[in-house]
């Protein structure tokens, strides 16, 4: 399944989810998301893409769990976009 994910372009450390429309000062939201139950975080090629996103003026996130995603995902919607 990796191989054929890979060779689809997605590289190593892709976050999970990506909302590509501009709110706030961002353009878009990018979330690494974990289970809620989830024994361990993200990993080093995870947080190393999350702080590029966030270094290029995107938002870029690690949730745990269902709540944890949607909070991030409502605040963000929330943002009037900036021209």
């Amino acid at each position: 399944m990796v191989n054929h994910v890979r060779s689809q372009g997605i590289c190593k450390g892709e976050s999970d989810i990506l909302i590509a429309l501009p709110r706030g000062p961002y353009g878009s939201l990018v979330i690494e998301h974990k289970k809620g139950d989830a024994m361990r975080g993200a990993t080093g090629e995870q947080l190393e893409y999350l702080q590029y996103h966030n270094a290029v003026g995107n938002c870029a996130v690690c949730t745990q769990g269902v709540d944890m995603a949607k909070a991030a995902i409502n605040q963000y919607m929330d943002l009037l976009y900036e021209q």
